[in-house]
């Protein structure tokens, strides 16, 4: 999944309805591989290290997708100490 389709909500409010839903899981899943466990942040790609700036985007996407599974893969308690 291409980084510009995980920040730019554009490119979800662009999508047609049948699209939105399937780009939205994507997104998610991608962002899932992003999340860094160790430290509570999140990566600008899977297997890099967390930073705020990435954690900051995918946050935003996140709650533009707005969907409980969206919502559950942030570690609230790992997110606090991280930041």
């Amino acid at each position: 999944v291409p980084i510009l389709e995980l920040t730019s909500a554009l490119a979800l409010a662009a999508a047609k309805p049948e699209e939105d839903n399937e780009m939205a899981d994507r997104c998610v899943e991608y962002l899932r591989q992003c999340v860094q466990p160790r430290d509570g942040g999140i990566a600008g790609s899977p297997y890099l290290i967390s930073h705020i700036a990435s954690t900051y985007a995918a946050i935003v996407a996140l709650c533009n997708i707005g969907t409980q599974v969206a919502y559950d893969i942030v570690d609230l308690i790992g997110m606090k100490k991280y930041l």
